[in-house]
């Protein structure tokens, strides 16, 4: 299947997206997973209005929603849409290919990137993505996101020599962190999606050559310009009075903190408003996938 064209089909039958960025195993090759898997899309699209683009696709494609979300999207407010995260999901199944989309605000997206407030998105966005449509707005801010989260790895790992499977594991791996939900989660999933992009995450991150050289699988440290340009992540002011030793420690407790939250958070908002039996479907799909090592 032609995963990159069925997208472009789905995302064009949706109106009023600002931006649209496709991620997973449809998009990115996942080693240890059989090919003849059968895959699911997945999308962020990111709208002006959340409560309205809601309402708006539902009137227009009232058959990429169960009953009861529908019911449920219409009934509650923005904010209680939102939750935590910002973020709002819908699987659409019983189509030539299964798909779930995550629509969040352009205001919340650029908050969430660029002071790490929430970690659910910022996280994704951390990581190789499929970019169908976006602003140069957008595309500055998850590049903020992105040099900082490498900013963030290269204290916490604290080494001027590093492979370059370490450190791109463990910028995959912070949005795991302190997440309740790893549990269902096949424990290769880092060093998977690692494994299977490699050249993807070098295209992403090789850019930033003031931090790090890239020598084959070597990578060299200048921990003297990451030090000097710590002050570019989120919550900096929160740490900056505490030795550059411990920067690192004090960052990955940050990010464990909201992860836990967010990850007992979304689940819930995900029950509010899909319900058990949806919620319950995704649960054994995750299940089933960390069966497949």
């Amino acid at each position: 299947m032609d995963y990159i064209k069925e997208a472009q089909n789905i995302i064009s039958s949706k109106d009023g997206i600002t931006a649209a960025y496709g991620y997973g195993s449809s998009f990115f090759h996942q080693a240890g997973y059989n090919s003849k898997t059968v895959k699911s899309m997945d999308f962020i699209f990111v709208v002006d209005s959340l409560k309205d683009w809601l309402t708006n696709d539902i009137a227009k494609n009232p058959e990429d929603y169960t009953e009861s979300t529908r019911k449920k999207i219409i009934k509650l407010s923005s904010k209680k849409l939102k939750g935590r995260t910002g973020i709002i999901y819908n699987v659409v199944r019983d189509r030539k290919v299964n798909y779930k989309f995550g629509v969040i605000e352009t205001k919340d997206f650029i908050k969430h990137l660029s002071t790490w407030s929430s970690f659910y998105v910022t996280g994704r966005m951390q990581k190789p993505i499929y970019s169908f449509k976006s602003t140069k707005k957008l595309d500055d801010v998850i590049n903020f996101n992105r040099e900082s989260v490498l900013l963030t790895s290269l204290l916490i790992l604290n080494k001027e020599k590093l492979s370059i499977y370490e450190l791109f594991e463990m910028i995959c791996s912070l949005s795991y962190k302190g997440d309740i939900r790893f549990i269902i989660e096949n424990p290769n999933k880092v060093s998977n999606i690692v494994k299977g992009n490699i050249d993807e995450f070098l295209k992403i991150y090789s850019r930033y050559d003031k931090y790090i050289s890239i020598d084959g699988e070597d990578i060299f440290v200048d921990l003297s310009s990451v030090y000097s340009n710590a002050n570019k992540i989120p919550n900096y002011d929160k740490f900056k009075n505490k030795e550059k030793t411990k920067y690192g420690s004090y960052l990955l407790k940050h990010i464990k903190h909201v992860n836990l939250c967010e990850s007992i958070c979304q689940p819930l908002k995900g029950l509010r408003v899909s319900g058990i039996k949806d919620s319950l479907s995704y649960v054994k799909e995750k299940a089933k996938k960390k069966k497949l090592k």
